[in-house]
């Protein structure tokens, strides 16, 4: 393998000599108070856990076992113009990157395969295009085998690496089993995006909320995002859509397993590049999938898994609400139709029918918004002596 990753590089002088050196100019010391370069106990935190002693069988004076080891997952489909900077720019950060092509009618795989030959960069090439998804699931699958956190980074050159720390951290911490990047976070990161892709992004975030589970997140088409590679394995890849919707899948599916999941603040940077996402475009067809998407974990999470009070408050909400608009909008046109008036008692059952109703949904709500997993299973799925190094 090639030398070191400057973001990661763990000398045998920071295990022995109490010091260690970043990429960031600051020394860390793993044994006492922080130095001035460290700003809080995150950080700190952080900055061991890139040191942390040996564990699941490794042997003494391994060095390339002592931390997390970091890939980066870049899937390749007409990139060819932002492909190379892209590259150049993350492969001294990292231990490893992964290019995938999916069947790039510029032959970006095969660039940077001639530009990066002899480093620390994998070309994967597909046969057949198989979208972003797919490319990303090839990309997981061969990176989970020997590295512990997994980075997706577009070749557009609208991620910026200098995030990749904060992107990282939440995983490396064992905070989350996934993290991702939130254009929304301040006012200020959006100064740079197109008022139709707020507008587009707002409604999919909402949408995403209701079919995932996670309240909290937002702008879940956000490809910047980081794996813990333990997760892999837990994650049905031939149930993830393999195009524009792999993101939210991807959310989808990690609520399935009851993974934590991080918004990470990062601004929107943008150049000259073209966007193949068209909000326009993608609002219906992502409004089924979501829509699929909720019932189906409506089933699996309250029915299947835990059958709980959520799930008798959401029975009886919509039956009641159901029957009430029914009742009172049969009634309703009637009146119109023929001038009667409607009796009383019918409109105090419509009423009272939908008050309750809605109740009962808005409790099974709150119910759901509480229940979102808040300690990462990573921390529990340990791996076997050797595996994955």
């Amino acid at each position: 393998m090639a030398s070191s990753a400057t973001l990661l590089d763990a000398s045998a002088r920071g295990r022995t000599g109490s010091a260690l050196s970043l990429n960031n100019g600051a020394d860390v010391l793993i044994d006492g108070a922080p130095p001035a370069g460290v700003h809080n106990e995150n950080e700190l935190k952080m900055k061991r856990a890139l040191t942390k002693p040996l564990e699941y069988g490794d042997k003494e004076g391994s060095q390339a076992s002592s931390r997390p080891r970091i890939a980066i997952i870049i899937p390749c489909y007409r990139v060819r113009v932002h492909i190379e900077t892209v590259v150049a720019n993350v492969k001294d950060r990292v231990d490893h990157v992964f290019v995938v092509d999916d069947k790039c009618p510029e032959s970006s795989g095969a660039f940077v395969a001639e530009r990066f030959a002899g480093t620390n960069v994998t070309v994967i090439f597909h046969e057949t295009n198989q979208g972003v998804g797919g490319a990303m699931m090839t990309g997981y699958k061969a990176a989970a085998e020997n590295y512990d956190i997994l980075v997706k980074m577009d070749g557009d050159d609208q991620m910026d690496p200098q995030h990749l720390n904060e992107l990282i951290a939440p995983v490396v911490l064992q905070d989350a089993d996934y993290s991702k990047g939130n254009r929304f976070h301040a006012p200020s990161f959006l100064n740079q995006m197109p008022k139709i892709r707020i507008f587009g992004n707002a409604m999919l975030s909402f949408l995403n909320k209701m079919s995932s589970g996670y309240w909290k997140l937002m702008d879940p088409t956000n490809g910047y995002t980081c794996l813990d590679a333990k997760v892999v394995n837990m994650i049905d890849f031939d149930k993830i859509d393999r195009r524009f919707f792999f993101e939210s899948d991807m959310i989808f599916q990690l609520g399935l397993i009851r993974a934590v999941i991080i918004d990470v603040p990062i601004p929107a940077r943008y150049g000259d590049e073209v966007s193949n996402l068209s909000a326009r475009k993608v609002l219906v067809p992502f409004f089924r999938k979501h829509l699929t998407n909720f019932c189906s974990r409506f089933f699996y999470q309250y029915v299947l898994r835990d059958f709980n009070i959520a799930t008798i408050w959401t029975l009886f909400g919509v039956l009641m609400f159901g029957f009430g608009v029914v009742l009172g909008s049969t009634y309703l046109v009637r009146a119109f139709a023929t001038g009667e008036q409607t009796a009383l008692g019918i409109i105090m059952m419509s009423a009272i029918n939908v008050t309750i109703g809605l109740q009962f949904l808005l409790s099974a709500l709150a119910y759901d918004i509480n229940a979102e997993p808040s300690r990462a299973i990573a921390r529990y799925l340990h791996q076997p002596p050797g595996a994955g190094r």
